[in-house]
């Protein structure tokens, strides 16, 4: 997840007209404060069609999910996170809804065994929770993600994309992970699990 210096001519007194960046990312005068006048009061009637055709909210719904940030330690002593790469491109952990009767650590390790593959690991700590709320069509949906440390065991390299919405899977170093995480809200829990690991295994990198 470069800028440019403003070079100021102090040669002249003249004062240059204002600039603003158009859609296209090319300089232009900036208008007159009639014209942006009656800009203001034509654009709304252009976007009229599109206000008219978003349904109205019906209902707000509360929704759990539970997931896990993976990792193994590899033969160089370097921290590795599993991760999943969504339709969008989005990097990701696994996780998923949680389902009647279970508590959120279970469905942590139910979605990583469904959506990777791995079959052998432990679930350590709750590292924190996430609460955001998004739209689906005409309901508002107020979710709560749960977060646990999960360590990777066995044949950690049978990892496999098993889900339909996964485009890609695989381990990072805990370095490159973090850059790739798409959500603030998991990178953020992602550092809380770092000092987890440390504590289990001072000597562990995050990089090579």
């Amino acid at each position: 997840m470069s800028q440019t210096n403003n070079h100021k001519d102090n040669s002249s007194n003249h004062k240059p007209s204002p600039v603003k960046e158009d859609k296209d990312g090319q300089n232009t005068p900036e208008k007159k404060p009639q014209e942006h006048h009656h800009r203001s009061l034509t654009s709304p009637l252009k976007n009229i069609g599109r206000m008219v055709k978003k349904p109205l909210i019906k209902e707000a719904v509360k929704e759990v999910t539970s997931g896990g940030i993976v990792y193994r330690i590899n033969k160089s002593g370097v921290i590795e996170v599993l991760l999943a790469q969504d339709s969008r491109d989005r990097w990701t952990i696994p996780k998923g809804h949680v389902e009647p009767g279970e508590v959120t650590s279970q469905t942590a390790e139910r979605e990583v065994r469904e959506e990777t593959d791995l079959q052998e690991m432990k679930v350590h700590e709750h590292l924190g929770k996430s609460t955001f709320q998004y739209r689906r069509q005409n309901t508002l949906v107020l979710m709560t993600m749960h977060i646990f440390l999960i360590e990777a065991k066995g044949n950690t390299n049978s990892v496999r994309k098993v889900d339909p919405w996964m485009k890609s899977i695989g381990w990072f170093e805990f370095s490159t992970a973090l850059d790739l995480i798409a959500y603030e809200a998991i990178e953020t829990l992602m550092l809380v699990g770092l000092r987890k690991i440390r504590e289990r295994s001072p000597g562990a990198k995050i990089s090579a």
